[in-house]
């Protein structure tokens, strides 16, 4: 058995890349949901839609880049 994963997406997107990659791993995965992004609306285009979307578990997005710093963040903390 391997590692345990946390999931925790910040829109639309994740959401549905990161919940079908969590059905198909083999591993244990925890997918925390976002009440506080309950009702807000995402942009979404017709390639998320599709039904071979899949987001990667394990690789994070830069949504705000700063130089010199960057800080991870998980959630609606952006």
């Amino acid at each position: 058995m391997g590692a345990e994963q946390v999931l925790a997406p910040y829109d639309a997107e994740d959401s549905r890349g990161l919940l079908k990659a969590a059905i198909r791993d083999p591993d244990p995965v925890v997918f925390l949901e976002n009440e506080i992004l309950y009702g807000e609306s995402f942009p979404v285009t017709d390639e998320i839609l599709g039904h071979d979307f899949v987001s990667p578990i394990g690789k994070c997005k830069v949504r705000r880049c700063h130089d010199p710093i960057q800080a991870p963040c998980f959630l609606s903390a952006l």
